[in-house]
């Protein structure tokens, strides 16, 4: 008498039969199949040879979870410390039209605008971080992405023209209102340096509120 186990593997469960074979008979002992449960979109990527594993996705979760949090955080403490330094913007200048904001950004580089004005830029600056890579010292010397060269290009673009982020939108838009700035990917180091030369304008108007040592702060 010979006992063999089969085994018959599909895109979401596996089957299996336990059959004995004497001599010209053969006779089946037990079989069943294990359902392999996938969720939202899991099975049909599974077929296409794109799934990923239930960890996988836990961890893409999970990091999105985290980045949410840490934004809510940044977003908190800002708004705390506009509230007590008399920055927080009103309703107004809370809704205030893309086109006039974009006019307020290229305004605060150069010349004095309202504390309020400073705090809702300030709002807005904490929506938008930039890219930043996350390669490692180890991996600095590799070549650059094609979307990577594109964003680096831009910051050497803006920088030849002594713009900031903010002028060089505010420029374009004024020149075309369908300029898609979405699609303008800049480095975290061009919102730095925008934030840096707006406050260093600005303190020069509020040097008792917009001190080195709030503005490190922010």
């Amino acid at each position: 008498m010979k006992t063999i186990l089969g085994l018959d593997l599909g895109a979401a469960s596996i089957g299996w039969a336990l059959i004995n074979e004497q001599k010209n008979k053969i006779s089946i002992v037990d079989l069943g199949c294990r359902i392999i449960p996938y969720e939202g979109t899991e099975g049909k990527d599974f077929t296409k040879g794109a799934g990923e594993s239930k960890n996988a996705l836990r961890t893409k979760y999970r990091t999105a979870r985290r980045g949410y949090d840490r934004y809510q955080l940044r977003r908190k403490y800002l708004v705390n410390a506009l509230v007590k330094s008399n920055m927080y913007p009103d309703e107004t200048l809370k809704n205030l039209p893309k086109d006039e904001l974009w006019e307020l950004r290229n305004k605060a580089v150069y010349s004095q605008i309202t504390l309020k004005e400073l705090g809702r830029l300030l709002l807005w600056f904490n929506q938008k971080r930039g890219y930043k890579s996350s390669r490692s010292d180890a991996n600095v010397s590799k070549k650059d992405t094609e979307y990577v060269s594109l964003v680096k290009s831009r910051y050497e673009k803006i920088k030849e023209l002594n713009l900031t982020i903010g002028q060089y939108f505010y420029k374009e838009l004024s020149k075309n209102p369908f300029f898609r700035v979405k699609e303008n990917v800049f480095p975290r180091k061009a919102y730095i340096e925008e934030f840096d030369t707006i406050c260093n304008t600005q303190k020069a108007f509020y040097p008792d509120i917009l001190s080195e040592d709030f503005i490190s702060k922010l």
